[in-house]
């Protein structure tokens, strides 16, 4: 990368860019900027393909661009003729990935949903949208399938969930806030994040702006159960199947990442309770060992030790804060992206790890 200049004197290997420069960043760790795209737009979603091979990216004018991981190429862009009249943001994607799916054809489709109220499936080597759910009142802000990808649900500006059969497209539950007399049983404010079980495959988690995770079954209208504490603004909820941990990411100045347990949705770890750290958009368990997070504030992507819950390096000093991130799932370490405005920052791990985990909590 041109520019490049060792930054010294830092407890980390860093290598930092000419201040001046329109891609002004830190990269700390066993960690090297693999690419840097300018997607013209800024950038809304990210996420890697199943296979790990390719990637896109949601923006602000509703077009989706893919790309392909090993040099960067852009390969597709979607958008059509509702999305040209409308011209708002894609705000989230998910590629469509059925276990024993015998059409291979099927694993090229993405789905993404869209502020204008657009829940679009898309064929992507045609560039063909497919089929074409429209929700005005909704207005999705997240979609998540199940493990089996047999339901989609989707959430919102109007503070529902919505739930669809895949196959024949059409909603089969709509699950919402009530009164059932004693606890709160739904959102009352815009969901950002919706996200299903992955072994449960009627188990869905939620949050917004009403500073509680819902949790809930696909099949009844109303919550399950709730935590209450974590403000999400972004895809900021994951879950550990493994170890019955739920991770939830916060958009405040403390108590931004938590950790829970969802045997009695207790809280185990409150990382930033008494101390300030980035605002949190994004967050994620990243293989068995790390957590991924990203956020404004302090504008940085960073990979936390999942033992140590200590810092291990990330990307940082950015002139504008990580709106969304994902991982490719190929390792112990995976690539990650980080979208920062109108750039993506491709993130590898070099050859020679510098860094050893800890026991998780």
């Amino acid at each position: 990368m041109k520019n490049m200049k060792l930054k010294e004197n830092d407890s980390l290997l860093s290598f930092k860019p000419d201040e001046h420069s329109p891609d002004h960043y830190l990269v700390q760790g066993d960690l090297e900027v693999g690419g840097i795209i300018d997607c013209e737009n800024p950038i809304h979603c990210c996420r890697f393909h199943p296979n790990g091979e390719t990637f896109s990216v949601g923006l602000s004018d509703g077009s989706i661009k893919l790309f392909k991981k090993q040099n960067c190429q852009l390969l597709y862009t979607l958008i059509d003729d509702d999305i040209r009249q409308k011209r708002l943001p894609v705000t989230s994607i998910r590629f469509f990935n059925r276990p024993n799916d015998l059409n291979q054809d099927h694993y090229k489709i993405l789905v993404a949903t869209y502020v204008s109220g657009f829940i679009k499936y898309w064929h992507y080597p045609t560039k063909s949208c497919i089929f074409t759910i429209f929700d005005k009142e909704l207005m999705p802000l997240s979609i998540g399938f199940n493990s089996s990808f047999t339901r989609m649900t989707a959430g919102g500006y109007d503070c529902k969930i919505k739930v669809y059969d895949v196959d024949t497209k059409k909603q089969i539950n709509c699950l919402e806030s009530g009164d059932n007399g004693t606890t709160i049983s739904g959102h009352s404010s815009r969901v950002y994040c919706v996200k299903y079980h992955p072994v449960e495959n009627n188990q869905i988690f939620s949050g917004g702006w009403d500073d509680t995770v819902q949790i809930w079954d696909d099949r009844i209208s109303h919550s399950q159960n709730y935590i209450y504490g974590p403000h999400i603004c972004g895809d900021a909820i994951d879950i550990d199947s493994n170890y019955n941990h739920l991770l939830t990411g916060s958009w405040r100045k403390n108590s931004t990442l938590q950790i829970w347990d969802l045997r009695n949705f207790s809280l185990i770890r409150d990382v930033f309770q008494n101390k300030s750290s980035m605002m949190i958009y994004g967050c994620q368990w990243l293989s068995t060992s790390y957590i991924y997070v990203g956020g404004n504030d302090k504008n940085s992507a960073q990979i936390y030790d999942r033992g140590t819950l200590k810092s291990i390096g990330g990307l940082s000093e950015l002139l504008h804060g990580v709106a969304c991130i994902d991982n490719d799932h190929s390792d112990d370490l995976p690539n990650l992206i980080a979208c920062s405005l109108k750039k993506l920052f491709l993130l590898k791990r070099k050859k020679i790890s510098i860094f050893k985990s800890s026991q998780r909590p």
